[in-house]
């Protein structure tokens, strides 16, 4: 039995075990500190990702391993960014949050019940504060301030849903609630566990950053250096959505939906007409995220076969994407060429393979044709259209939450392709190497994925069957 719930979490005690030499690591002085730092979290983080791939798990906990995996290639992607001040001279101290925060999102999608799953989101939430605040400057230092006050909000939203069913259900084991909803008749009727679950959900989906606390993750992408914000716009994301696929299996109610709807399409609206009026890339990048969520979020709350199917596509062509754009944001801030806007006017005749490629990046999150996200989209859109009635105004809506993002999403690129005479012939150059393969490999994954999608499709619906 021991050895069983050993083999279970390797990946976890892996990551573990590096946090624990990182440790050891940060004591030490030496010149090469920065180079052994990062190859130690580039080992554990390999090693973690191949014992998923190799591990034999059951047919219901294959979405787990999939996401996982998801997790560590993310880790593994931010690790990769060029490292520059502060991140390089502490970067024992970053790599120490950051495989922290890989080993909590890792473990909030293994847990199985209430409590565990808190413990872990608020470990979770420390580490990603602390990543937040990590380059000492007083703007980042306040942002993550509005996080970890948007987030005890969250929390205490959770804890009181939580309290809500222990007292209904006298357990905060998932399978547990589980099986006392399906006698539900015989004790208490459907609408007393839509409160307390109502209150979870807006827990989770605050700390997602949906709206009315959505405000924090447009200050924070504005002001923290885009190594973070790759981070935080991919890995705790999906580790909350493993906690909603886990949170909801009991309830796929009509109740849960039209709540998760009507919070995921005022997100939408909210980051689109917000991006309308934003310069400011990386601020574009959060009106984006707002909108690429919500997808997640309403096809998470239908909770069918095909929705949660759609559910984890959506996850990888999302990831796959988002690192790319924010590896292409991070040559463009290195550059001996942008503004406090990032006003990249003409970058494109100086740097046309540089600029295609980040311009797929950016139409995928669109959802333009031939992309992992176009297909991401219709997919979606198709897995919620069959989910019920409820389905054709959220899809309406949606839809044209996706219209209004296109002007902002254009706003980003036409600046690109924008002649500039001043610098037209002048040299662009960037320090930071490592980013521009990350944005190649994405882009190429992101076409890849839009021109055949099949072979991914049926691996997430042969996943959500076993579900």
């Amino acid at each position: 039995m021991i050895i069983d719930t050993i083999q279970n979490y390797i990946p976890e005690i892996v990551i573990g075990f590096s946090i624990i030499l990182e440790v050891i690591l940060s004591f030490s002085k030496e010149k090469l500190t920065y180079t052994i730092s990062n190859a130690i979290a580039f080992i554990g983080l390999v090693c973690a990702t191949y014992s998923l791939i190799d591990a034999t798990v059951l047919p219901s906990e294959l979405y787990m391993s999939l996401l996982k995996i998801l997790i560590c290639v993310s880790g593994l992607c931010v690790l990769f960014f060029d490292s520059k001040g502060i991140f390089k001279a502490r970067s024992t101290t970053f790599n120490i949050f950051l495989l922290s925060a890989i080993l909590f999102s890792m473990l909030i999608i293994s847990s199985n019940d209430f409590l565990s799953l808190y413990v872990n989101i608020e470990l979770l939430s420390i580490a990603t504060y602390f990543l937040l605040a990590f380059d000492r400057k007083a703007t980042t230092v306040k942002e993550s301030l509005k996080y970890l006050v948007t987030n005890l909000v969250a929390s205490a939203l959770y804890l009181i849903g939580v309290a809500f069913i222990y007292g209904l259900s006298g357990s905060i084991d998932f399978n547990g609630i589980s099986s006392r909803i399906n006698n539900i008749h015989s004790d208490y009727t459907i609408s007393t566990y839509i409160i307390p679950y109502t209150f979870i959900i807006s827990g989770l989906a605050f700390k997602l950053g949906v709206f009315p606390l959505a405000n924090w993750m447009i200050d924070v992408f504005k002001r923290v250096n885009v190594k973070v914000l790759a981070y935080n716009s991919t890995i705790p994301k999906i580790a909350i959505f493993g906690a909603f696929i886990k949170v909801l299996s009991p309830v796929s109610w009509f109740e849960i939906a039209l709540i998760m709807s009507i919070l995921g399409l005022v997100t939408a609206f909210w980051g689109g007409f917000y991006g309308i009026k934003e310069n400011n890339i990386k601020a574009l990048m959060g009106c984006s995220s707002y909108i690429n969520m919500s997808f997640i979020f309403i096809a998470a709350g239908f909770y069918t076969k095909l929705t949660i199917a759609n559910v984890l596509f959506y996850l990888v062509a999302y990831t796959i994407t988002n690192l790319g754009a924010w590896a292409g944001i991070s040559v463009l801030e290195n550059s001996n060429y942008h503004d406090e806007n990032f006003n990249f006017q003409g970058y494109f005749y100086n740097n046309q393979f540089f600029t295609i490629n980040f311009s797929v990046c950016i139409i995928a999150l669109l959802g333009f044709p031939v992309t992992s996200g176009f297909i991401a989209k219709i997919y979606t859109i198709s897995g919620i259209l069959n989910s019920g009635i409820l389905a054709i105004p959220v899809l309406f809506f949606l839809i044209f939450s996706m219209i209004i993002g296109v002007v902002f999403y254009l706003n980003i690129l036409r600046k690109m392709f924008r002649n500039n005479p001043v610098t037209r012939n002048e040299v662009i150059e960037t320090s930071v190497k490592n980013n521009k393969i990350i944005l190649y490999l994405s882009s190429a994954f992101t076409i890849i994925i839009g021109l055949a999608p099949a072979w991914l499709i049926k691996m997430c619906e042969s996943i959500s069957l076993y579900m």
